[in-house]
C-alpha cells in the first residue's frame, strides 16, 4: 500500500508542476490569444516561486504539526481551485486577471508538492527504500514539468506554424480556434486535479499501521528549534546553496526554454521536445542513481560527478546557440538531455544528504528549507527577463556558471549519515550516540 501512497502523492505533485508551467510551452499562441507579452508570461511562471518563498515554512509547519494527510489535502484543494478559476472565461482581459489569481493559488500547492517527499519516504518506507522513494516523490514535480512541454503543444497548436499575421484573411478565425484549444487545455487540467483531490480525500491515510524503521517512529525536534538548528548549521547551508542554485536555475531555464531559444531561431515545438526529454531523462536517472545509492552510499561523490558533466554539457549547448560550434539538432538534444540527466539526477541525493546531515530535524522542515533555496534562485532567474532590454542570451551561461560554481561547494561539504547509522545500530542492537 505504501507504493500506492507514493504514486498518489507523485501524481498530485506532477499536476502542480503542469499547472505552474502551462504557459511557457505555448507562449507564441497565448501572445496572440490573450495579448500577453514576454514579461506577462515570465510573471505567470514567477508567481509559483514568489508564493513558494512566502509560504514554504508555513507549509512545513503544517506538514510537521498536522501530518502528511492534511498537508496533501490542502495542497490538492489549492490545485483544484486554481485550475478551476482558469476555466471560467477566455475573454483576454478577464481571463488575464483570473489566470494571475489562479497561478497564485496554484503556487500554494507548490511547497507540499516539492518538499513532502522526504517526509513521506521517512514515514512510509524502510531505510533500504528511502532514497528510492524520495527520488520518485521529489522527481514527480519535474516529470510534471516535462509533461507540460508535451501536453501543452499537443493540445494547443503553435500560432507561428500557420504563417498568418494580424490583418490577414482568416486571422480572427484562427485566434478563435486557438482560444478554444487553450480552454480545452485548462479543462483537462481541472478534471485531473478533481480526480486526484477525491482520491486523496478517500484513500490517503494519516500514517502506516506499523512504522517501517526505527527512526520513523522517533519524535523529531520542535519546528522552531529545528528551523533555528538549520540556520546555525554551516554544513546544511552549503548543501542548500548548491541544491538551490543548480536546480532552481535549471527549472527556471526549462520553463523559459521556448523564450530563450527563440532568439536563436529555434521554434516552440523543438524547444518543448528539448525540455521534455531533458527532464524525463533526468527523472529516470534520479531514480536509477537513488536505487544505486540505497545500496552503495557515496552520495556526495555522485553529486560532484553529475555537476562536472552538466557543466560541460550545458557549456557545449551554449556554444551551439552562439554558433561557435556548428548548429545541430542532434547536438542540441544530446547536450540538453545529458545535462538534464545530471542535474535532475542529483535532486533526491541532495534531499537525502540534507536529511541525514541535519537529523533529528524533521524531514519536512529541512526539505522545506532546501526547496526555499531552489525557488529563490528560480525566482531570481525568472525575474531577470522582466527588466527592459535584458534579452535572453544570458540564460545559457547563467546555467553553466551555476553548475560550475557548485563543484567546489560540494567538495567542502562534509558527508554525514546520522539517521541511517541509528537505523543500522538498532538492527544490530548496538547504540550510537551523537
Amino acid at each position: 500500500y505504501r507504493w500506492y501512497i507514493l504514486i498518489l502523492y507523485s501524481c498530485s505533485s506532477a499536476l502542480s508542476s503542469i499547472a505552474w508551467n502551462s504557459w511557457g510551452p505555448i507562449e507564441s499562441t497565448v501572445h496572440v490569444v490573450f495579448g500577453w507579452n514576454t514579461g506577462t508570461i515570465s510573471l505567470l511562471s514567477d508567481w509559483g516561486a514568489i508564493i513558494f518563498l512566502l509560504f514554504v515554512f508555513p507549509s512545513s509547519y503544517i506538514l510537521d504539526v498536522f501530518g502528511l494527510r492534511k498537508a496533501i489535502i490542502v495542497s490538492s484543494f489549492c490545485l483544484l481551485i486554481g485550475t478551476g478559476l482558469r476555466c471560467i472565461t477566455s475573454h483576454p482581459v478577464n481571463a488575464t486577471y483570473l489566470i494571475h489569481t489562479a497561478q497564485i493559488i496554484i503556487g500554494f500547492a507548490g511547497p507540499v508538492g516539492q518538499a513532502a517527499a522526504t517526509a513521506l519516504s521517512s514515514t512510509w518506507f524502510p531505510s533500504k527504500q528511502r532514497t528510492t522513494a524520495t527520488a520518485i516523490g521529489s522527481l514527480s514535480c519535474y516529470c510534471g514539468t516535462a509533461l507540460s512541454f508535451f501536453i501543452g503543444p499537443h493540445l494547443v497548436q503553435d500560432f507561428e506554424s500557420f504563417g498568418i499575421k494580424k490583418g490577414d484573411e482568416g486571422y480572427e478565425a484562427l485566434v478563435s480556434k486557438l482560444s478554444n484549444q487553450v480552454m480545452r487545455f485548462m479543462y483537462v487540467q481541472f478534471g485531473m486535479c478533481g480526480g486526484i483531490f477525491l482520491l486523496v480525500i478517500l484513500t490517503f491515510p494519516h500514517k502506516p499501521p506499523k512504522p517501517p524503521s526505527f527512526t520513523s517512529n522517533i519524535e523529531r525536534v520542535h519546528f522552531s528549534s529545528g528551523l533555528k538548528s538549520l540556520f546555525k548549521n554551516p554544513n546544511f547551508q552549503l548543501i542548500a546553496f548548491a541544491y538551490g542554485l543548480t536546480t532552481g536555475v535549471y527549472s527556471a531555464w526549462c520553463s523559459d526554454l521556448a523564450l530563450n531559444l527563440k532568439e536563436f531561431s529555434i521554434d516552440d515545438e523543438t524547444a518543448s521536445w528539448l525540455g521534455f526529454w531533458a527532464v524525463v531523462a533526468g527523472a529516470i536517472s534520479g531514480v536509477a542513481l537513488s536505487i544505486m545509492a540505497d545500496f552503495l552510499g557515496a552520495l556526495k561523490l555522485l553529486v560532484i560527478m553529475m555537476f562536472i558533466v552538466s557543466t560541460a554539457s550545458f557549456g557545449v549547448f551554449g556554444l551551439i546557440c552562439v554558433e561557435i560550434i556548428p548548429k545541430s539538432i542532434t547536438l542540441f538534444y544530446f547536450t540538453s538531455i545529458i545535462g538534464g540527466i545530471c542535474l535532475n539526477g542529483t535532486i533526491p541525493l541532495f534531499f537525502e544528504l540534507a536529511v541525514e546531515s541535519s537529523y533529528p530535524v524533521a524531514e519536512g522542515i529541512n526539505t522545506g528549507a532546501m526547496t526555499f533555496s531552489n525557488n529563490f534562485y528560480c525566482f531570481l532567474f525568472l525575474s531577470l527577463p522582466l527588466i527592459p532590454g535584458v534579452g535572453t542570451k544570458w540564460m545559457n551561461w547563467f546555467l553553466v556558471a551555476s553548475c560550475a560554481l557548485c563543484i567546489p561547494v560540494m567538495m567542502v561539504f562534509k558527508e554525514k549519515y546520522k539517521r541511517l547509522e541509528i537505523d543500522i545500530s538498532e538492527k544490530l542492537d548496538f547504540p550510537i550516540n551523537f
